[in-house]
């Protein structure tokens, strides 16, 4: 979880900025900034991991990442 007042004073461009220093996370963009993401928790896989957004899901379970 990362608190709203770090999130405000970090004022990154992408959530995918954000999850690049939390411990235990790795993320792996391969894509142009605001492209495609890989988003891992420890050493889990990217097909199971699902983000919450002031408890809303924001992603979508793919199989095979279509």
């Amino acid at each position: 979880m990362i608190p709203r007042v770090e999130i405000e004073q970090r004022n990154e461009a992408a959530a995918v900025e954000l999850l690049r220093f939390v411990p235990g996370v790795i993320v792996n963009q391969t894509s142009r900034p605001g492209g495609t993401a890989s988003l891992f928790i420890r050493g889990g896989e990217a097909n199971y991991n699902q983000i919450l957004i002031d408890g809303a899901a924001d992603n979508e379970f793919r199989i095979g990442g279509y």
